[in-house]
């Protein structure tokens, strides 16, 4: 999970990587989870396995969202590449938020067929 928090703050190409260990994250926590089931493990431990895959699985979900949006997301890497001032930031910001409304339109209209 440790090294999935530290991938993802790479850029894009290299913040795919963190997918695979929160795979192998969700993969050990529900063996892990399994075998203090069986095992009837008293305490805590169960509970504390279950936030993890939890907290694992919200990650994975926030990654993917930003992989569907690749293109964008690259586009604002680029831009903050050249950015040197707050307000060239901001403008960076606010583009990519433009972006995202405008995709979300695109997929709206797809699903209702207009």
């Amino acid at each position: 999970m440790l090294a999935a928090i530290l991938l993802s703050v790479l850029e894009l190409p290299w913040k795919v990587a963190s997918l695979a260990f929160l795979a192998a994250a969700v993969v050990t926590g529900i063996r892990a989870l399994v075998t203090v089931i069986r095992g009837r493990v008293r305490g805590s431990l169960a509970g504390m396995l279950v936030l993890g895959l939890v907290f694992s699985m919200l990650f994975s979900l926030t990654l993917l969202a930003t992989f569907a949006t690749w293109p964008l997301q690259m586009k604002q890497q680029e831009c903050l590449r050249g950015a040197l001032t707050i307000s060239a930031k901001a403008a960076c910001q606010r583009e990519l938020e433009q972006g995202l409304k405008d995709w979300e339109q695109q997929l709206r209209d797809r699903s209702t067929g207009g």
